[in-house]
């Protein structure tokens, strides 16, 4: 059953509880707060569920909920929203399992996530080119994988409604493209930024093509992706028809630790969250660090005080046993063979 969220659980097996969208511990952003969440999910089973007077189809940010511990959220998967693509790009992790495991630190006792990090994960995107976009009216779907029964009985995951089909459309080309770059942080610092170090905590930009040959794009430029917690932000590549009233084309999401140095290729998505046939942005992928100048010495201090008392703590432990262990070994008989 669904239950409010109480200062303490009742016990410490694990329980089941909910929290609708909107409730209060929810939109917390307090550190004190976070923690205590953390916590509570530790030992209870939570799902988050949108809230009772939502009339629209759109879904909740299901970051929040991340953030919290929280280990399900509703979600209508219907609608191809960004909720629905951030929560595709996360669960891509541990190889599209349907599990994903929490930072160490949030299951620490006591949690404390994100921790405040001395050095950024710099990710530095390079677009080069953009290739086989789809022309105005144009429809492409890449419609073969394990899902290819599902596009046969449901064409809308493939085709636009009251859209012509490629073959019926006028081509008209897509005049200059944009390519919108986004980074969003379950927790953590993050921004994107043309140069380094970053100036401020923007989590959008802008990147304009340099030339045109009809279906082929071509761009000049970089963009750095800087996160504190790089597991838990979700890079998200859009493309944006400048003439069509600044509407997004394409896009595709992916957590950004998973990118690896070198030439790599994005498959675009078309706004149903199919991927298009053929179309393909190339960038180079460089990895960096840069001091992370965001985060306050009176956490970077608490930290280290946090952690020196959690070393205490392991290696009285750990002596206890040893003590231990070396006493058992004094009362029983041991095999001698010579």
């Amino acid at each position: 059953s669904h239950t409010d969220w109480p200062d303490e659980p009742r016990a410490p097996s694990p329980h089941t509880g909910g929290a609708a969208e909107g409730a209060a511990p929810l939109t917390l952003r307090q550190h004190a707060g976070e923690q205590q969440l953390q916590a509570l999910t530790q030992k209870r089973l939570v799902r988050v569920f949108p809230s009772g007077d939502r009339i629209y189809s759109n879904n909740l940010d299901p970051t929040l909920g991340w953030r919290a511990g929280a280990q399900m959220q509703a979600l209508n998967l219907q609608t191809n929203d960004l909720p629905t693509q951030l929560h595709h790009a996360l669960f891509e992790l541990n190889g599209g399992c349907g599990y994903v495991a929490k930072p160490a630190e949030m299951l620490s006792e006591p949690p404390a996530w994100p921790p405040p990090r001395v050095l950024l994960h710099v990710v530095t995107l390079t677009p080069l080119t953009l290739f086989e976009l789809p022309a105005r009216g144009e429809q492409r779907p890449y419609v073969q994988g394990p899902a290819f029964a599902s596009h046969a009985h449901e064409p809308q995951l493939s085709w636009l409604p009251h859209q012509p089909r490629a073959d019926t459309a006028p081509a008209h080309l897509f005049h200059s493209p944009t390519l919108a770059f986004e980074l969003h942080a379950i927790g953590g610092f993050s921004c994107v930024s043309f140069e380094l170090p970053p100036s401020d905590g923007t989590k959008r930009a802008l990147l304009q093509p340099t030339s045109t040959h009809g279906h082929t794009i071509h761009y000049a430029g970089s963009v750095h992706c800087t996160a504190a917690e790089p597991r838990s932000a979700i890079l998200r590549i859009a493309v944006v028809d400048e003439g069509g009233g600044g509407r997004e084309i394409a896009y595709d999401t992916a957590v950004l630790d998973v990118l690896r140095e070198g030439y790599r290729t994005f498959q675009l998505r078309s706004m149903q969250g199919t991927r298009i046939e053929s179309c393909y942005l190339l960038v180079h992928v460089a990895f960096s660090t840069q001091v992370n100048a965001w985060v306050g010495e009176h956490e970077l201090v608490s930290t280290l005080h946090a952690q020196q008392a959690r070393l205490q703590k392991q290696a009285k432990e750990l002596a206890g046993l040893r003590q231990k262990l070396l006493l058992d070994n004094t009362r029983c008989y041991t095999r001698y063979v010579v």
